[in-house]
């Protein structure tokens, strides 16, 4: 019973006006024709049917118009989601394709990983101390690997005082990757380290590797000095950032990209040290990249 009442209110809600206006018309009709009615108490009863008419007929417009203006408004809401949503697929088919070539030239590679960004800063915190450190995202193009290796060469005379890495895939916390404790000379002269990855990595396989090293007495020379990084592996991007200790700012600086030389201008950090960065997208394999410079005093 509760029910049929509801509906009954929902539909005089929404046709109230025509509800009115029949009934007083049928009253009319009848009275009309039953009885003596004065002509001006017909003509007021026929203006009031025409009024609740009218009443009904605008709030029909009303809800027709409003109707219309939401249809406009999800039609545009749904074209806009359309496009976005047609935008991202392409997007990620794009990334997608991109990886799916990637893998597939690097199943033809003998390279084992790929550097997709790279950040190198070297921060003197006095002329005899350097503590360098080295982040890397890369990709392994190989089947499966369990370890990394690094090469270096140190001046005549400095001393390796720390060398630690850290690592792990993309989406998880950084571990320890333990680093051989003993360097060996490779076929091209310079000193290797083997790294343990600690974990099997996959072909596709994306990984954070950061390393830290620390040289003891790495730039004897009292005038001119720099650092330099050959690019061993292909490389996306990678920035190189120099740090001078407070008391011994550089005074003159280049960046030396091949036979091509630039001057740098330096810039201060919060803590008054003077520093440089030099960011080069996509740098040749075997591309040597060096920052050079003159003490001051």
């Amino acid at each position: 019973m509760k029910d049929k009442w509801e509906k009954l209110r929902s539909v005089l809600a929404q046709y109230g006006e025509l509800v009115l206006a029949a009934g007083v018309a049928l009253v009319v009709a009848v009275v009309a024709v039953s009885s003596d009615v004065k002509p001006n108490a017909l003509s007021a009863a026929t203006l009031g049917v025409l009024a609740a008419l009218a009443a009904a007929i605008v709030r029909e417009r009303l809800e027709r118009h409003r109707t219309m203006e939401l249809a406009r408004t999800l039609a545009t809401d749904t074209r806009t989601e359309m496009q976005q949503l047609a935008q991202e697929i392409k997007q990620d088919s794009a990334a997608a394709l991109a990886d799916m070539r990637e893998l597939a030239q690097a199943t033809e590679s003998d390279e084992p990983w790929r550097v997709l960004d790279e950040s190198i800063t070297w921060d003197l915190t006095t002329r005899h101390l350097v503590n360098i450190t080295d982040k890397r995202t890369i990709r392994f193009l190989h089947a499966q690997s369990a370890a990394v290796w690094e090469w270096f060469r140190s001046p005549n005379g400095a001393e390796l005082v720390e060398h630690s890495c850290k690592g792990a895939l993309t989406t998880r916390s950084l571990r320890n990757w333990p680093v051989q404790s003993e360097a060996f000379l490779g076929r091209d002269s310079r000193w290797y380290r083997v790294i343990s990855t600690a974990e099997i990595f996959k072909r596709g396989d994306r990984a954070d590797w950061i390393t830290t090293r620390s040289h003891q007495d790495s730039f004897p020379h009292p005038d001119t000095e720099g650092v330099s990084k050959t690019i061993e592996m292909p490389t996306d991007d990678i920035r190189l950032k120099v740090i001078w200790p407070h008391d011994h700012p550089p005074t003159c600086v280049l960046f030396e990209r091949g036979s091509q030389q630039s001057d740098l201008e330096t810039r201060e950090d919060a803590d008054g040290r003077r520093f440089v960065i030099v960011s080069v997208p996509t740098p040749a394999v075997k591309e040597r990249l060096a920052i050079r410079w003159d003490w001051d005093g």
